[in-house]
């Protein structure tokens, strides 16, 4: 009798994501969802956490609010965009408030990977995810 013998099955590593949000119970809840659905997953309250965290975690993909109470958003996504050793970075930004065809081109422009609105769903947040990493 002949022994098959199976290649060791390779196990990547979860991919990451840093959640920037200055609203407290929505980053939790966020961060919570993130994890759950296998994501590794840090948070930051402001513009300056994040890009300290984009240096050290080197997240696949940031979600940004727009408005945050040091830096803006677009601020802290033309940094990200700006340095070349995070040019694999993907960057969603995020707002609560209403937002304009003209805010969202702007942010598109600045090299947001996409843009959205909230209150979203969850399962349309984790499909959201999943196609930007895509």
């Amino acid at each position: 009798m002949q022994s098959e013998t199976q290649p060791p099955s390779t196990v990547l590593p979860p991919t990451r994501i840093l959640v920037v949000d200055d609203n407290a119970a929505a980053l939790k809840g966020c961060v919570r969802l993130l994890r759950q659905a296998g994501y590794e997953v840090a948070q930051a309250e402001d513009g300056r956490a994040a890009l300290a965290l984009v240096r050290t975690f080197r997240p696949a993909l940031v979600l940004l609010d727009v408005v945050l109470p040091d830096i803006s958003g677009r601020e802290v996504l033309r940094q990200i965009k700006a340095d070349p050793q995070w040019a694999g970075i993907s960057v969603v930004l995020f707002s609560s408030i209403a937002i304009s065809p003209e805010a969202m081109s702007a942010g598109l422009k600045v090299g947001a990977d996409g843009y959205i609105a909230r209150p979203i769903p969850n399962h349309e947040l984790l499909a959201r995810v999943r196609a930007v990493l895509r």
